[in-house]
Parts: structure tokens; C-alpha cells; sequence
């Protein structure tokens, strides 16, 4: 199986964020996604880290995935 790439990725983030909070990757604070990509992060986790940094409710990042 190929690695997944960077644009697949952040579709999955987006996909991810919408789906549970209406908003895109572009509607939140900005972290360093390819960072997090090139470390091995999986999207639901990347969803978690840019959530708890835009000060979302523990309640609701504990519910992502």
C-alpha cells in the first residue's frame, strides 16, 4: 500500500472537521499540517491537536474521530 499524500491528508482532515464541526482546515487557527503529515499523524489525530489549540471544549474533541 503507497503512502498516503499530503493532499489525500488534509481531504481527510477536512473531511473530518466538517463533518463534525461545519468547518474546514482554512476556518481554524493555522499549525504546521505537514509537519504533523511527515510524523506520522493520521487525520483524526491532526483534527484533535488543531482543535484543542483553537481552544475547542474538551467535550467535543473527545467526540472527533
Amino acid at each position: 500500500m503507497s503512502e498516503m499524500t499530503f493532499e489525500t491528508f488534509m481531504n481527510k482532515v477536512d473531511n473530518i472537521l466538517i463533518r463534525n464541526i461545519m468547518l474546514d482546515s482554512e476556518d481554524l487557527p493555522d499549525i504546521d499540517y505537514y509537519t504533523l503529515y511527515e510524523d506520522g499523524y493520521t487525520p483524526a489525530e491532526v483534527v484533535e491537536e488543531v482543535l484543542h489549540e483553537s481552544g475547542a471544549p474538551e467535550s467535543l474533541i473527545e467526540g472527533i474521530a
